[in-house]
């Protein structure tokens, strides 16, 4: 039987570029959490964009018979905050808003997505929980 050191394959292109290294499932369950921890810690967070310029010609053309709100619940975990852009860290990340008034967030704690609809004399609120695949 191979050592764990010659159970690695390196695996490169057709034109010899080195690709990365391909770790067999019994050593990757040994490793596995010091590998994540380690490309964590290496790996710059990334900035997100949020389409802030959106909910702000949402805002410019706001007429509906209430002001504008900042409250954000999520009903599957229960997080929720009175003014989701004063947060830091952002417990809410914007997704999107359009100008007919539907405003939608993703919850930070599960992932699910917060969506609020804006009609003229109500907001109506849906929370849908973050598919299996997609929150891993």
């Amino acid at each position: 039987m191979k050592n764990k050191a010659q159970s690695l394959v390196k695996m490169y292109t057709a034109t010899g570029e080195f690709l990365g290294v391909f770790i067999p499932p019994e050593l990757w369950g040994q490793i596995k959490a010091p590998v994540q921890e380690a490309v964590e810690r290496l790996t710059p967070p990334q900035a997100v964009k949020e389409p802030l310029a959106d909910l702000e010609l949402l805002k410019q053309h706001w007429d509906f018979q209430y002001p504008v709100d900042t409250d954000v619940q999520c009903k599957i975990c229960g997080a929720e905050t009175p003014d989701w852009a004063a947060d830091d860290p952002r417990k809410f990340l914007l997704k999107a808003a359009s100008l007919g008034g539907l405003v939608s967030y993703e919850c930070q704690t599960c992932k699910a997505r917060v969506k609020k609809m804006h009609f003229k004399r109500e907001i109506c609120v849906e929370c849908v929980p973050c598919p299996a695949k997609a929150c891993k």
